[in-house]
């Protein structure tokens, strides 16, 4: 090798050098921002907060009524009327999916199986939603988890596709692990709820070593998603009275801190849980450094106004750079 040839062979192996690292790079910090839009709640409102809608990549309208007694899905008249409102000011770029959540009444039911998909399909012919998402938390003693696999598959081998997605919503640990990797393969990805009880204010190495229960059990990275709360909870293995949980709108008003994790109520003496704006800056960090497939929170109704500082989604937007 000549001495032109080796200066070329080095330009070329800089530019491999270069290229692997910025590939590597980008694709671990591009998470999907995805959101619930619990459109009850954002009816008892008095309009809709486009700001804090606007980054979204995939947005889940939850949640559409049944099944009924044949196995169909649909919104009500109030529903579809807030879809409307909603459509006038999303972002255009922002995926509308929409949510259902307990099939219970579909197991070993193949007439009701089909009644649901024709329905899916109908709603997303007539709404143009682009994909479902399955947030049904059934407990282990009423459906197992060769009842949610087998749901859960027939309703991917029949409407998941190029142009239509599919996920799942579950907890962190037991059962909803196994239900997790026993559809792993018929899925887009699954949301992984961070949040409940005392959950909400997990550390990062907690969420880690939750999540990586996942990862060993072979549903790999891209294909899971965080979530993270909007509100705080009681740890419920010491709940004895008062609410459960608070939004976090109205502990940041009751003199909860920004910088915090857990909130005194001063009227109760109760202690709630939940993610402050430092904590929730180091699970983003975490996040993106993983390469998940995406960052959710449950929901959007609960945060403290998007234009404040004290705003968890306006904090998801500046770390993912959307700001």
């Amino acid at each position: 090798m000549n001495k032109i040839q080796y200066s070329q062979y080095k330009i070329w192996a800089l530019c491999i050098f270069v290229f692997f690292n910025l590939y590597n790079t980008a694709s671990a910090s591009e998470l999907l921002r995805m959101d619930y839009y619990v459109w009850e709640r954002f009816e008892a409102k008095e309009k809709i907060d486009a700001e804090q809608i606007k980054n979204v990549d995939i947005l889940f309208y939850f949640r559409a009524s049944g099944p009924d007694e044949n196995g169909r899905v649909y919104f009500s008249d109030e529903g579809i009327s807030h879809l409307k409102k909603l459509k006038k000011v999303i972002n255009p770029a922002t995926k509308l999916w929409f949510s259902v959540s307990n099939l219970s009444s579909l197991k070993d039911n193949p007439i009701k199986m089909k009644g649901f998909i024709q329905s899916v399909q109908l709603l997303a012919e007539t709404h143009g939603f682009k994909g479902l998402d399955i947030n049904w938390e059934g407990q282990p003693a009423e459906d197992s988890v060769l009842d949610y696999a087998n749901v859960v598959s027939y309703i991917s081998d029949n409407i998941k596709s190029e142009h239509f997605g599919l996920s799942i919503s579950l907890g962190s640990g037991g059962h909803y692990l196994d239900k997790t990797v026993a559809v792993k393969d018929k899925i887009d990805w699954a949301n992984i709820q961070l949040y409940w009880s005392d959950h909400n204010s997990w550390s990062v190495s907690t969420v880690s070593k939750k999540m990586q229960l996942f990862i060993e059990k072979g549903v790999p990275t891209n294909k899971l998603s965080l979530g993270f709360p909007t509100y705080g909870m009681q740890k419920m293995s010491n709940y004895k009275q008062g609410d459960k949980h608070k939004s976090y709108s109205y502990m940041i008003k009751n003199g909860a801190s920004i910088k915090d994790n857990i909130w005194l109520d001063p009227k109760t003496e109760i202690n709630y849980h939940y993610t402050g704006i430092p904590l929730l800056k180091e699970k983003i960090k975490y996040g993106k450094d993983s390469a998940y497939r995406g960052i959710f929170t449950w929901e959007l109704t609960m945060d403290a106004d998007y234009g404040s500082k004290a705003s968890l989604i306006r904090t998801i937007d500046q770390q993912l750079e959307y700001q």
